[in-house]
């Protein structure tokens, strides 16, 4: 919890499914640094909690929101060179493609998932965590491998899922779809060849199903919203990583892995958090396929982790 200046906080709109970079227009309400290191608090409105008293705003917020530079121009520096980044690795391509239902249906599916299932003494509405795509390596196969947290809710088949999607040619993919009676909806996507990893965020708000990716290292969201208010899910059933490809005939070798998928926090209905352990059950292993394999534990501070591998020699 912080209490600053009331016009040391600014807001900015910005269309769904786009990215929103810390701005550059914070320097300017920076004062009092004189040369030292400065903190930066950049997040979605919805993710945090604050309240104006008189010239002042307290807010509260998960620490890990906050970005710290060395000085002023630093972070100058750090965001142009985000700006350019943005600029270099996003693809102007249709993520239709990912999911053809040709092209998919040409290979052959190969899949296991670790489930966990809800106590029924909380009703979840938030699920938040981290997806860090390992390693590849590829000798030439066409493969479409999928790593996911797919988050169940209830109501008629309502399905949250982000995806960490390793593609046969190196490049890492993230994206996000909704499930609504049996149509899927894209919310996000985002293509990098840098990231280490991206923490995820899905939030149940009165029909409004929210989801949020964000760049730990540079602050950047990508915020999106689906409306369901006709027939909406209000709690989190099912929480289950899954391991996902499709494969075609080839021969040579490829190995794709996740590592880890994480469950860090669920938010309940009365605004509380909880680690997954307290609010989840562990259920069951798939039956175990070949060339896909998804390992599951409990960290020792209660998170749920997921270890997911596509391969020819799995």
């Amino acid at each position: 919890m912080i209490s600053i200046p009331a016009d040391h906080i600014l807001t900015k709109t910005v269309s769904s499914g786009s990215t929103a970079p810390v701005p550059e227009e914070l320097a300017d309400l920076i004062v009092g640094a004189d040369g030292g290191s400065i903190l930066v608090l950049w997040s979605p409105k919805d993710l945090i909690d604050f309240q104006t008293n008189g010239s002042s705003t307290i807010i509260q917020f998960p620490k890990d929101f906050l970005l710290e530079y060395p000085n002023i121009s630093q972070f100058k520096e750090d965001i142009m060179a985000y700006a350019d980044e943005v600029k270099d690795t996003e693809e102007d391509n249709s993520l239709y493609s990912a999911m053809n239902p040709t092209e998919l249906a040409s290979r052959s599916l190969y899949q296991e998932r670790a489930q966990y299932s809800r106590d029924s003494s909380y009703t979840v509405t938030g699920v938040t965590g981290i997806i860090d795509p390992y390693s590849y390596s590829n000798n030439g196969r066409s493969f479409t491998s999928y790593h996911e947290i797919e988050i169940y809710l209830n109501g008629r088949d309502n399905t949250a899922e982000f995806i960490s999607h390793i593609r046969d040619d190196g490049s890492y993919r993230y994206w996000v779809v909704i499930w609504d009676d049996g149509d899927y909806y894209t919310m996000l996507d985002k293509t990098t060849n840098s990231l280490p990893y991206m923490e995820y965020y899905l939030y149940l708000e009165n029909g409004v199903y929210w989801f949020h990716l964000r760049n730990p290292n540079t602050g950047a969201w990508e915020t999106s919203s689906y409306d369901d208010s006709d027939n909406p899910a209000t709690r989190v059933d099912w929480l289950m990583g899954s391991t996902e490809l499709y494969l075609d005939s080839g021969t040579e070798s490829f190995r794709v892995e996740t590592r880890p998928i994480r469950e860090d926090w669920t938010r309940t209905s009365d605004g509380s958090w909880y680690r997954p352990r307290d609010t989840f059950d562990w259920y069951t292993y798939t039956p175990n396929e070949q060339y896909v394999s998804i390992s599951a534990h409990w960290t020792s501070d209660d998170r749920i982790e997921t270890t997911h591998v596509g391969g020819s020699s799995i």
